[in-house]
Order: C-alpha cells, then structure tokens, then sequence
C-alpha cells in the first residue's frame, strides 16, 4: 500500500537523502519558517505525512504551523494543506490552492479545540485535477475536495513555524 519515498531534509550542512521509515526529527525555533522536506513523488498519486509535535513555540506575532505542499510540473501551481496552532489551545487547518500563481482556494476547513499533538496529513489526487484532503487525530477525522484542473504533481515539500517534533511521510496509492 505505501511506497518508499526519498526525502530530502534540510540540515544546516545542506541536503541530504533519507530513507522515509525512519521517523525525523524537526526543530524549528518560534518566529522561523523552514522548509525540513522536498522531495519528487511519483504517480502514485499521494501523499502522507505523519506528524508528532513535541513543543510548539510561538514569538510575537507568530504561531506553531506545520504544512505540506505538493507543487506541479510549473511551480506556480501548488496545493496546501495546513495546520496553525493558537495560544489558547486551538488549532484551524487550512486549504489553499493555486494555478498559475493565482489563489483559486484559500479557506480554513476545520477549527479544533484540544491536546492532540499526534496529526496525520494527507492528501489524494487524480489526473483530472480533483483532490482530496484529510486531517485527522485520534480525537478528530476531517476530510474534503478541491477542484484544480491542469496540474501534475511532481514534489513534497514540508514546512514548519515555531515546532519540535518528528515526522514520517508516504507516497500512497490514489482512493479512487
């Protein structure tokens, strides 16, 4: 069901490739935005990532967030699925999509109030450009659609803001 994927974590010495099987630690400091995952993907056509938050930071203005991005064959088409985290213990997950540059979603799905630090993100396409997004926990399970015509996937990447935790991502087989 799940296939290898090679990622490549930014570390202070550069790029590196890793196996995905392993789980991978993440530490950014609160008011810093990384990039710690960018990889190609294949057709499988997902992708998954798990996530375990640690101690999530926040300085002035900005809060813990944690977000994957597949971006197409022209990078100015991407889908993102996020997460923020607010200090008064509530989370909003978020899906934004461009084509050519231009937001055509940009809007949270979900608000979630609770201590879960355990989250898996996931998101599905097909070649006619429909997508499929999930969050879920064990406390809580969203999922939903978006319609981007004209985009190939062809990369992950992983971002993060004020986080410490680790992390395991999959390419996985399209639901259909």
């Amino acid at each position: 069901m799940y296939k290898k994927i090679i990622i490549l974590i930014l570390l202070s010495a550069g790029l590196k490739n890793v196996s995905s099987e392993e789980k991978f630690e993440f530490d950014i400091p609160g008011g810093h935005f990384e990039k710690f995952v960018e990889s190609p993907v294949s057709d499988s056509q997902g992708v998954e990532c798990r996530v375990e938050i640690k101690e999530f930071r926040f300085k002035d203005s900005w809060g813990p967030s944690f977000q994957i991005i597949v971006t197409g064959e022209q990078e100015s088409s991407s889908v993102e699925l996020s997460m923020t985290r607010s200090e008064d213990d509530g989370y909003v997950f978020y899906i934004e999509a461009k084509r050519n540059s231009e937001v055509i979603y940009n809007f949270p799905f979900a608000g979630y109030r609770g201590d879960a630090k355990e989250f898996t993100f996931r998101l599905n396409w097909r070649d006619d450009g429909a997508y499929v997004y999930k969050v879920s926990s064990e406390q809580f399970f969203v999922q939903g659609n978006v319609i981007v015509p004209g985009t190939k996937i062809k990369a992950l990447s992983a971002f993060g803001v004020g986080i410490k935790g680790h992390y395991i991502c999959y390419e996985t087989e399209n639901e259909g």
